[in-house]
């Protein structure tokens, strides 16, 4: 098994920098390129899903309130747990990974999460304002059972607040029709991308240090520790500025409907861009060096159910449910019996 590039903890400034800034910034013709600071930002907006109810009514029964990103628990495992425990799930979906950041430390009485999916990157901002709870291990036994690659990680190297959900890698996508060639590294998705009937036509991730890593990527170097804004968008800029079309977090569709032909984009995301036409589409995890990335479960400290939000955990680590999930999302969840089956 590969081992995943997770050791990187940078600045929230960068980690939360969108990259239609970095964009701006990008061709703003000489102007200050430093992000802004100091401003309290707007909530982003999130999609409440239809409760799911059990199927056996349970006068009074326990809600459990999860806040996800897009699509990370099937709806049929979600079934499957109301059923099983009779309760009722609240889910609800968001986009910008900042709204985890902003949300949670403002959670009240009548409004809270008993289950987080987030960045395993944000925790310890969250951790350090008392907002998660210590995960419970004899209540996620199976737990134990993940890779060594996704324990102890730098942002949690105890595992006191968190446990894997899934994990993944930064890549790029291609239309094979317009890059017959296909796209072997990050410099040469920089020179393709400058190319004729390319440029202009090119996604990069919504993310920013995403997006700004590329430069250091393509030069065979993990982004630097420490980040210098103004330098990192200037490389960028170099690099990418006048080629690229817009950023996006999921860009395969934007790719589907024909206005992009090459885009950064997820591991998970590329796998099913190609799977949906293998003749069209080529996908890689980029090289020499790029991004890795881990979403964790997570409880938060004034989680009302957080028996019910461990026992969904364990739930989701049993190797039936690790192996469906795996296969539908495109992610490794870690549990280490299922690896040799999603290869």
């Amino acid at each position: 098994m590969t081992t995943p590039p997770f050791q990187r903890v940078s600045r929230r400034t960068f980690l939360i920098l969108s990259g239609t800034t970095i964009i701006a910034a990008c061709t703003n013709d000489g102007e200050s390129s430093s992000p802004t600071t100091g401003t309290t930002p707007t909530l982003p907006a999130t999609t409440t899903a239809a409760p799911i109810q059990s199927s056996t009514t349970v006068p009074g029964a326990t809600t459990l309130r999860i806040l996800t990103p897009p699509d990370s628990i099937s709806a049929e495992v979600l079934q499957r747990f109301a059923d099983e425990h009779g309760v009722t799930i609240e889910p609800e979906v968001y986009v910008d990974p900042e709204f985890v950041l902003q949300r949670v430390p403002l959670q009240q009485a009548g409004f809270q999460y008993d289950l987080v999916v987030m960045p395993g990157l944000f925790v310890p901002a969250l951790v350090a304002d008392n907002q998660l709870q210590k995960i419970d291990r004899s209540l996620v036994p199976s737990a134990e059972g993940l890779v060594a690659e996704v324990r102890g990680l730098p942002w949690d190297a105890d595992d006191t607040y968190t446990v894997c959900k899934e994990f993944g890698f930064t890549g790029y996508a291609w239309d094979r029709t317009v890059i017959p060639d296909g796209i072997t590294s990050w410099e040469n998705f920089i020179e393709v991308a400058a190319s004729s009937g390319v440029s202009g036509k090119v996604l990069a991730l919504h993310e920013g240090l995403e997006l700004v890593a590329i430069p250091s990527w393509a030069a065979g170097s993990p982004e630097p520790e420490e980040l210098d804004a103004s330098a990192l968008i200037a490389a960028t800029s170099a690099a990418l500025g006048e080629h690229l079309l817009d950023t996006d977090s999921f860009p395969s569709q934007r790719m589907l409907e024909g206005s992009a032909v090459l885009a950064q984009m997820w591991s998970g995301e590329g796998r099913a861009l190609v799977a949906s036409d293998p003749d069209r589409w080529g996908y890689a995890i980029g090289g020499p060096v790029t991004g890795g990335w881990v979403e964790d479960f997570v409880i938060p400290a004034t989680a009302s159910s957080p028996q019910l939000a461990h026992e969904l955990i364990e739930l989701l680590l049993q190797p039936d449910v690790s192996l469906a999930e795996a296969d539908r999302r495109g992610y490794n969840t870690g549990v280490e019996s299922i690896q040799a089956q999603i290869s």
